[in-house]
């Protein structure tokens, strides 16, 4: 695939792939954009090249487009506030474009939207760094390389997309490569298979199947296949297509996105350590008291507060039982769905009711903007600091957000700090963005935690996630339609909602008294294939972020049999992922069996997702749900569910979509289990 013979333009949308602008949605304002560290590489590519760039905006980023946010992108040649439909918003770019679209690149991580630009004649990319590739004039195409994994590395002009270990113990890496990259490959002897990827219109989705049947197979003729690997199929769909259309047997999807950070390494917990002692080292004494936090947690009280009613009462607030808010019951969570949005601004209030400060994870899908929900219970670090110095420090620079000039932040910092604060020009001779940028490092304030919006964490303080997937479907029934037809999800997953909701209730009460940061987290869009918790992940990595463990439920009502099992699934194809995995399982399962009121933990630590019931091979939820997406960006991760598979492929659950039957108490147990895990991790 070749680009424009010459590019004299980009144009971007602020989507997960561009960054993530500092909302304050209460005040109707901007304090800024922290810019993914790919993306602004390729934006100082094309400044260097002098090519013309656009930003379009969606009015909610924009904050109802009252900030002007060109002063946050000096490399950002026009931005554009898209107040209708995207159409409207590339006649409005056309003002600044070259006559001949065929010279623009636009840039967009979803493939509705390319395929609107496709039509109005512009050359769509899924990801600035591949844009910055054939802004180079680099020919790519999209390939299958099998070898050892270590012949994957250090290759550049290349844009992977998946990367995961066969079975016989080889690796599969999917990716956009350069001419060059290609014969880098083919010099270290691996197989290369060219696959056919328009990403102008094109999006990847593998699809798990249990089984190809005759029916299975006919329903795959009407699809663009690009291979099948005996577990999974790799498909493409277009920005017409949804997996909702595919009438395929029960499977699981997950869609595949560009990822230049996939092949690097998440940094571990003595690196994060270190780096927290680093930026330590260099604070004034007036910060520090010269104590560490060594035993915060120890002697607090397990005393789980989650009960079946309780649990009871939010599934059925989500599952459209009883009034979610206001306005009634919802229908469906499923996020084509009107009632997925009241389902992100309940859960919203619901946390901040609880004392929280929740905020949204915005990410576009489907041609519109959807949401992830976090709300964060601040960890005090590993080291005894001056909160009310650290909260005035944060309070001048959300005061003065960037790019207001030094002079009008730098000397309240010294008041605070005193004047042998930065006299010795430690940071050299910098210019006033990049000494805005120090600061904020130097102090800890670092973009994977919200501090223009909440209370900072103390220094050192590791992320502990706990979460679920708040959309649900029914995609199974026959002719549904998600836009309008109902999907409850009792179970699948307004148990998983109920239960976070129920752990950051209970561990509200250890409030500065725990060292790491807990961040419940709620992921949108899993069923469409992970994407919520894949952008969201694929983010965390980007920016370094210092996650620690990531546990989810997902399905944990049913009590299938009466026997009070259920499951911990931390098996994946890389081995040395799944045994970083497998420790969080055994947390769980050690308090589970503590409480006495569950059969021991099933747990599953295999690295293939077919060919038996040995648990300690085979783990059929491999890649199958949001924990799949940490995994696969090299952090720790499990998701707990019910007995789930009793029997490999199948699901003993008879009411799998629409859930009637539900153990509360059963499920209230499970949750508590993971309380007291989650405490544990985050002491």
């Amino acid at each position: 695939m070749k680009s424009p013979s010459v590019t004299k333009s980009v144009i971007m949308m602020l989507d997960q792939h561009f960054g993530m602008p500092r909302l304050v949605s209460h005040k109707r304002s901007v304090l800024g954009i922290d810019v993914l560290p790919d993306t602004a590489r390729a934006l100082e590519q094309f400044a260097g090249s002098r090519i013309q760039t656009l930003l379009i905006v969606p009015q909610e980023f924009s904050a109802a487009a009252t900030c002007d946010l060109a002063k946050f992108l000096p490399t950002i040649d026009h931005i554009l506030i898209q107040e209708g439909d995207l159409p409207k918003a590339l006649c409005a770019a056309a003002e600044y474009l070259p006559t001949n679209r065929r010279e623009v690149l636009f840039v967009s991580a979803d493939r509705v939207m390319r395929g609107t630009a496709s039509d109005h004649g512009y050359f769509a990319v899924p990801h600035p760094v591949i844009a910055a590739l054939l802004v180079r004039d680099y020919p790519l195409q999209f390939v299958r390389i099998t070898g050892a994994r270590e012949q994957f590395d250090y290759v550049s002009g290349m844009v992977p997309y998946f990367c995961e270990r066969n079975a016989d113990g080889s690796w599969i890496l999917l990716a956009l490569v350069t001419d060059l990259a290609m014969a880098e490959f083919l010099g270290r002897r691996v197989r290369v298979d060219v696959l056919a990827l328009d990403i102008s219109i094109e999006d990847l989705l593998f699809v798990q199947l249990d089984c190809i049947n005759e029916q299975t197979a006919e329903e795959l003729k009407r699809h663009k296949v690009l291979y099948y690997d005996g577990q999974r199929i790799l498909l493409t769909l277009g920005p017409s297509e949804s997996n909702e259309q595919l009438n395929l047997p029960h499977g699981h999807f997950q869609f595949l996105q560009p990822n230049p950070d996939l092949l690097s390494t998440a940094p571990d917990a003595d690196m994060m350590q270190r780096n927290a002692k680093l930026h330590i080292s260099r604070w004034p004494k007036t910060l520090m008291d010269g104590r560490i936090n060594s035993e915060p947690g120890d002697l607090l009280p397990y005393l789980c507060t989650v009960t079946a009613p309780s649990l009871q009462a939010n599934v059925e607030r989500y599952s459209g039982v009883t009034p979610l808010d206001g306005e009634g019951v919802i229908m469906s969570r499923h996020e084509a769905h009107p009632d997925n949005i009241r389902v992100v601004n309940a859960l919203v209030n619901d946390l901040n009711a609880m004392g929280y400060c929740a905020y949204k994870h915005s990410f576009t899908f489907g041609g519109k903007i959807l949401h992830n929900v976090m709300a964060d219970l601040p960890g005090q670090g590993y080291f005894k600091i001056s909160s009310e110095l650290l909260e005035k420090i944060r309070a001048i620079l959300i005061r003065h957000p960037w790019p207001d000039p030094p002079d009008r932040w730098f000397k309240p910092l010294q008041e605070v700090l005193g004047e042998g604060f930065m006299q010795s020009g430690e940071f050299g001779d910098i210019s006033p963005a990049e000494l805005r940028i120090q600061i904020e490092r130097l102090f800890e304030l670092k973009p994977w935690f919200p501090w223009w919006l909440c209370p900072q964490p103390g220094p050192g303080a590791q992320l502990v996630i706990v979460g679920c997937h708040l959309d649900s479907t029914t995609a199974s029934d026959e002719g549904y339609n998600p836009a309008v037809d109902p999907g409850p999800g009792a179970d699948d997953d307004a148990s998983g909602i109920a239960a976070t909701l129920a752990i950051a209730r209970y561990l509200a009460q250890f409030r500065g008294q725990l060292t790491h940061t807990v961040r419940f987290s709620f992921f949108n869009a899993e069923e469409a294939g992970m994407i919520g918790s894949n952008a969201y992940a694929a983010m965390l990595k980007a920016i370094g972020a210092p996650v620690k463990a990531v546990i989810c439920t997902d399905m944990i009502g049913y009590n299938s049999d009466r026997q009070r099992i259920f499951q911990i699934h931390a098996g994946y194809t890389n081995p040395t992922i799944r045994d970083a995995s497998v420790p969080l399982a055994d947390i769980i399962a050690s308090w589970a069996a503590c409480m006495g009121k569950l059969s021991p933990a099933h747990i599953y630590k295999g690295t293939s997702s077919s060919g038996g019931s040995d648990r300690h091979l085979y783990d059929g939820a491999i890649n199958r749900s949001d924990h799949a997406s940490f995994q696969q960006q090299g952090y720790s991760a499990v998701v707990v569910s019910e007995d789930f598979l009793s029997k490999p492929g199948a699901n003993p659950n008879p009411n799998c979509r629409h859930n009637t039957v539900m153990d509360f108490a059963y499920a209230a147990d499970i949750t508590c289990a993971i309380a007291f895990a989650v405490k544990e991790l985050a002491s």
